[in-house]
């Protein structure tokens, strides 16, 4: 508890939860309001400037900007997090059999994440997206495939030297099965680098899903999304640059502070690059 105590002191990692707490609430409230209808057309206002009636400026169909972006950070933050979670679960299932039970299942496990490695993962997921399809659930299945290999590989090299510690001889000797084992006692244990991945890939996935929406196989319009609104932009950066300022803006932003976060989780669960916390006075020193 020291250590996030010490790292609340350091004004960067501060920047960093104001940064991604201010985007969840974004996000949060474009579920429920926005200015304007972020679907809703409006020919005459076409193209208009920032202004008081419209702060960021309107799109080529004449809806509010402001609203899209608020209505497209929910979808891009939930697409981002089921993308990390569907990796996570299936990575550290996977890691863990492998990494605890070895043999020909560690190498079977490992042959076919490596297969799925041997290619880039915006590659693979641009693949998979064309042959599930697109939209919301064919970005999430696709990304999530991309990096479920990713945390196979750190869940298999965390358990690796776990399972040679004294408290799973114990557990063995205290007649625990292998799946209560590693459940209860192997895949805990390896949270703190799983907490680090997550983070990490949580930025990969919103950058990945930018790009897929503005290659055209994200989530379908007219339903908003940042890689989307990028998308319309194009035709109309010098006319109208504040279509492709403000959602780039949003994106370098919020992967600024999931970056600064994943930081700060590193050090905190990393004892070699983390805080190095002093004993506060002579009892806690003999200790």
């Amino acid at each position: 508890m020291r250590q996030f105590s010490i790292l609340l002191r350091q004004p960067v990692y501060c920047l960093s939860l104001l940064i991604l707490s201010s985007v969840l609430l974004v996000a949060l409230a474009g579920s429920f309001y926005t200015p304007y209808n972020p679907l809703a057309l409006d020919i005459n206002a076409r193209l208009n400037p920032p202004s008081a009636s419209h702060w960021l400026g309107t799109d080529h169909f004449g809806r509010d900007l402001l609203s899209r972006l608020m209505s497209g950070a929910t979808v891009s933050i939930r697409v981002s997090l089921l993308t990390v979670g569907i990796a996570l679960l299936f990575g550290t299932v996977a890691g863990a059999f492998s990494g605890f039970y070895g043999g020909w299942l560690d190498r079977a496990i490992m042959a076919v994440a490596d297969a799925f490695l041997a290619m880039p993962a915006i590659l693979l997921a641009l693949i998979l997206t064309v042959v599930i399809g697109p939209g919301e659930f064919g970005v999430i299945t696709a990304l999530g495939m991309a990096y479920t290999p990713y945390f196979i590989r750190v869940v298999r090299s965390t358990v690796l030297s776990i399972r040679t510690r004294e408290f799973i001889e114990v557990s063995h000797v205290m007649g625990n099965g292998s799946l209560y084992t590693i459940f209860r006692h192997v895949i805990p244990n390896a949270l703190g680098p799983l907490i680090i991945t997550g983070s990490a890939f949580f930025a990969h996935s919103l950058l990945s899903e930018s790009a897929l929406s503005f290659l055209g196989l994200g989530v379908p319009p007219p339903h908003p999304t940042w890689g989307g609104i990028l998308a319309d932009s194009r035709q109309y950066i010098m006319e109208a640059p504040w279509l492709c300022i403000f959602p780039g803006l949003a994106i370098a932003i919020t992967l600024l502070g999931v970056n600064l976060f994943g930081d700060a989780l590193r050090d905190v669960f990393d004892p070699r690059t983390g805080y190095r916390v002093e004993p506060q006075n002579v009892e806690e020193r003999k200790a």
